[in-house]
């Protein structure tokens, strides 16, 4: 059965790359439940599964790329209307912006320089999502530093979200044919 989602949706999914893995290592230790799944975060902004992302660069992607990952979505519990005016006010910040890449060295070295260190004003992924969530008012504003892990372990824990989807992402959810992925 297909996945309703909505623009404004947020989720954390599990990618097989090297610095993801690195990630999620670096993020268990840190762990307070000593669990970390997620390495990348994003949000969902149209139909069609279209998500914005901090990726090479920070632009529109497609949640049919992590097909066959681990993926957490949590829908917030806010009104429409206050998730498309964030959504517009990210978008129009980070949209074409590269990647930090500096910024994964401080997050490794220590959580405190990630939070302090970020002269570009260029977020990771898990900051885009946050500095998302504090802009809709449902998360507080210092996203600077802010991990996937973190940000999945609010989503399952705390009550301004609806964790609408945890598990491996296949073609039925996205109302794919699998005849047209083979």
């Amino acid at each position: 059965m297909p996945l309703i989602l909505q623009p404004g949706d947020v989720f954390a999914v599990q990618t097989p790359a090297f610095f993801g893995r690195l990630i999620r290592i670096r993020d268990k230790i840190r762990s307070s439940d000593y669990e970390a799944i997620y390495n990348h975060c994003a949000l969902i902004v149209g139909d069609g599964y279209q998500t914005f992302e901090s990726r090479r660069r920070i632009t529109f992607y497609n949640l049919e790329r992590y097909l066959g990952r681990h993926i957490i979505i949590a829908r917030p519990v806010t009104k429409d209307f206050v998730q498309i005016a964030a959504t517009k006010k990210i978008v129009m910040k980070y949209d074409g912006k590269a990647y930090p890449w500096w910024r994964i060295i401080l997050h490794a070295i220590s959580p405190a320089y990630a939070r302090w260190i970020h002269g570009s004003g260029v977020p990771v992924c898990s900051e885009l999502v946050a500095e998302y969530l504090y802009l809709i008012g449902i998360r507080h504003q210092y996203f600077w530093g802010t991990t996937p892990d973190i940000l999945a372990d609010e989503w399952r824990h705390w009550r301004e979200y609806d964790v609408i989807f945890c598990g491996v992402l296949t073609p039925e959810h996205l109302g794919l044919a699998e005849e047209i992925l083979t």
